[in-house]
């Protein structure tokens, strides 16, 4: 993993009417790390590319496409990466904590 960089987990809900905040995972950069303590969830849509995620410790990971959401919810640590030959951009949608 990329030491020097590191989705904290405090993207802050766009206010109404504003464009949400997005974050660009690079085709060709390590999976980068996102950390939720107990009782917060963050809630993400695939705007561009295909996205990989996965939690430490389970099983299964997580394909999304361009248009689908998936609501992350702690604790535990995912990891988030580009799938396939292009860069994936994600939208931070507006989520309230567990």
């Amino acid at each position: 993993m990329d030491a020097r960089y590191e989705i904290t987990g405090t993207a802050l809900p766009a206010l109404p009417g504003s464009q949400p905040i997005t974050d660009l995972l690079r085709a060709e950069q390590a999976p980068q790390l996102l950390r939720l303590g107990r009782r917060q969830s963050r809630r993400l849509r695939v705007v561009q590319g295909r996205l990989w995620l996965t939690q430490d410790g389970q099983h299964e990971d997580v394909l999304l496409s361009a248009g689908q959401p998936w609501l992350l919810q702690g604790p535990g640590q995912f990891r988030l990466g580009a799938l396939g030959p292009e860069d994936c951009r994600f939208a931070w949608l507006p989520t309230r904590d567990a």
